[in-house]
Order: C-alpha cells, then structure tokens, then sequence
C-alpha cells in the first residue's frame, strides 16, 4: 500500500514539476533578445537594380567606437542584405601608369596655370591621377573638356585641390592625387588652377593606371577646434587641442602651420581618454604616434593605428626655438565601402549600434572578384539614433513580464508544496 501511495505521489509530482518547467522554460525563449541597434540610416533610392558602393561617411564611421569588427546590417524591410566592407587600400605599380599628352601649361604670374592634356585613345574617364613634386599649399581648380580643344564645356565647378590628402608614389619627392570627375569621354581636358594667394605646384604628368587601380584616399571629416595650451606652463612645447564634435574615425592629420619658415620639430600624437576613478571623471593621455615636422615636407601624420577619436593632443618640442604657429588642422579617414546589390524601387536602412552583434558571415565574400569593378557610390543618410527595439521584453505585457513570471513561479511552487503535504497526510491517515 506505502508503495503504491508513493508511485501515486511520484506520478503527481512528476506532473506538476514538468507543467512548471514547460511554463518556466516557455518564458524563457519568449526573453531570448534580437538585436538592439541603436541608430539607423537611410539609402537613397537606386536608379536601376545592381551593385553600389555604399560610402562609409565620416558620420556614418563616428558610429563605430574603435569596434575591430563593424556591426552594420543593411534591410529591405525585415530581410537583411549581405554586403562586402572594402577599404581602399593604396599602392601603385609605376610601370602600369599611361601619361596624357600635355598640350598646354601656361602660366599667368600670380594668376592662375592652365592645363590642357589630350585623351588621345578617347578614354572614358571617371578619374585621372595627378603626379607632382612635394608642396603642402592647398588650390582651387576647375576642369573643362572639349573635343576640338577650341569650344570648351564645363566638367566640373572650382573644387580645392589639398596635397594633403595625396599619398607618396614610388619617389620620396612626388606624390601622387587621384581627380575624380563626372563619366566623360571628351578629347581635351583643360585643368585651370588657381596661383593668386601661393605660387604653382610643380606637375610632372598626368595619366591613368591601366590596372584601374586608385592611390589609396582619403575622406575628409568636420574639422576640429583648435586651442594652445597655456604657454606659461610649458615653456620648451607647444601643445595644441584638438575636440571634434563626435569621434570620427581618424586615419590621417594634416597641420598648416604659419610660422616659423624653417622648422624641424619632434612630435607626438596623444588621444586623451576619460576615465571614471570611481569618485570623478579623469584625462588620460595616451600616446598614438610620434613623428617629425619639417618645413621641407608635408606637415601632415598617418596615424598607426586609426581609431575612433574625440579628443586628441598635439605635443611638439620646441626646445630653445620659438614654437610653431598654427592655422587651421585638418583630419581625414580612409575610404570605406559598403558593397552591396540593391534593387531599383525598394528602401534601404543602414543599422549598427549593437555591441554584441558580431561581424557578419555572407557567402558573397566568396565571390568578391565577381563584383563588377566599375560601379556606382551612394552615400546614406544622416544616421540617426533610434530607441532599442521596442519589443515585447522593452514593453512587457501581462504574460511577458518577468515580474508576473517570477509571481507565477512563486505561485506554482506554493501549490506543489500544498499538495504534497496534502497527499503525505492523505498517505499517513491511510496507514
């Protein structure tokens, strides 16, 4: 009789324990989260079906915050579409490159310098590369075509001409600049470049590379505020403050620097860090590179290891000579693709902000030399910061909520409990 009281009593039990572990095990996969992005950005519509580069704008980069791996995601709707993350990396092979026929450079003293170079074999061209000796003074140019090098048509408005986001060729002394332009196949193209505030940039030629290959860009980002640091308290440096309005992404800093004409200074590069000792906020600086400035090169620094940067500090060591003048700073990321097949008639949304959603596994990686080479850029929206999804874990309903959860629970081992001290007295009367 005990026995079979007690195979009743296990049975009972058994049925109890496993409804609650149905309902305590249901709850539990209703919480399993989706991914929590933080901001979006939208895609402009696409004129026809096919392949685009998405630019990675500085805007869009400040999102990343020093992540190795980037957490974008791309939808149509609620269907994710993969993607290619390109950067565009640098290097040319100087054999590969085919010079234009330069017909004309005059120069107007103080003026301008016109350029004229024929597109002997009728090229259609989106670029052109510039090759030209060392100088670190920016222009304004603008470019024409023409196909009796007579009758000229505008190609492109007045647009600044900057060395510094130019990249060193195979010669210590020339760098080379990539000029995009509109898709256009004329005969003649004539550069007129403007001298009136700085004297001519030496151009040695202009060509293409036959490999389609590029020098390796950069994008430039919203320039920072600069400040000097009182002089008084360090006398042998000059220290100068760097605060941009987000973290951009930072690969590249360029420095006009006024005075003195000679210069050849010992520098570093600091990212200053805020800390939180547990009682207050707290600047730590970090060393990010260090480098020389001379006045007979391009004041400018690669940085080693890019990163996501805020605030940023420049310590020079004047010793015993008067400390360097600055003007203006400007601050440039590489390049960045999205590379992605878009359809003509449908809207696109750019996500990230999770910093738990690893990196993506597409099987288009596979086929990355499939992608045509020559396709167009978009650039996406303003991203905008949207409130982690509002799901049913964000607003919880009756059944959804952990607290009626946990009340549930609580309830249902309060009854199991009554039970079995109900059926062992049952059990006890019984013997």
């Amino acid at each position: 009789m005990i026995n079979n009281n007690n195979k009743v009593f296990r049975t009972t039990m058994s049925k109890y324990i496993l409804l609650l572990l149905l309902l305590t095990g249901g709850q539990v996969t209703a919480q399993q989260p989706g991914a929590k992005f933080t901001w979006q950005a939208a895609l402009p519509p696409v004129a026809q079906s096919g392949f685009y580069h998405i630019a990675l704008t500085p805007a869009v980069a400040a999102k990343l915050n020093n992540d190795v791996t980037p957490n974008f995601r791309i939808y149509q709707g609620s269907k994710e579409v993969p993607y290619l993350l390109q950067e565009q990396v640098g290097g040319y092979d100087v054999s590969s490159f085919e010079s234009f026929e330069v017909t004309d450079n005059i120069r107007s003293a103080g003026k301008n310098s016109t350029i004229v170079f024929h597109n002997t074999n009728g090229y259609t061209l989106d670029h052109f590369e510039m090759v030209f000796k060392n100088a670190r003074v920016i222009k304004t140019m603008r470019i024409s075509g023409s196909n009796d090098n007579k009758n000229w048509y505008g190609v492109t408005d007045t647009f600044v001409f900057d060395p510094a986001s130019a990249v060193q060729d195979s010669s210590s002394t020339t760098l080379v600049k990539t000029i995009g332009i509109p898709s256009s196949n004329y005969a003649w193209y004539q550069l007129i470049i403007d001298d009136s505030t700085s004297a001519p940039v030496f151009i040695e030629k202009i060509g293409r590379y036959r490999t389609n290959s590029r020098a390796k860009e950069y994008t430039p980002v919203p320039a920072p505020t600069v400040s000097i640091v009182a002089v008084d308290k360090y006398p042998r440096e000059t220290r100068v403050q760097l605060n941009f309005d987000q973290p951009y992404l930072i690969n590249k800093l360029s420095f006009n620097i006024t005075a003195p004409a000679l210069y050849r200074r010992r520098a570093v590069m600091m990212v200053e860090r805020e800390l939180f000792d547990g009682k207050k906020t707290i600047i730590q600086p970090e060393d990010i590179a260090s480098f020389e400035l001379s006045s007979d090169q391009p004041a400018q620094v690669v940085l080693p290891s890019p990163g996501n940067y805020r605030r940023l500090l420049l310590v020079v060591q004047n010793d015993d000579n008067p400390p360097l003048q600055f003007g203006a700073v400007s601050a440039w990321q590489q390049t960045i693709w999205l590379t992605a097949s878009l359809q003509q008639g449908q809207s696109y949304l750019v996500k990230g902000g999770d910093v738990n959603l690893p990196a993506p596994v597409y099987d288009l990686a596979y086929f990355k030399d499939s992608v045509p080479a020559n396709i167009p850029l978009i650039q996406p929206e303003q991203p905008v910061n949207i409130a982690v999804a509002v799901t049913a874990e964000a607003t919880p309903t009756v059944f959804k909520s952990k607290w009626w959860i946990w009340l549930g629970i609580i309830a249902i081992a309060v009854f199991l409990v009554f039970i079995a001290f109900k059926m062992l007295k049952e059990m006890q009367g019984k013997q």
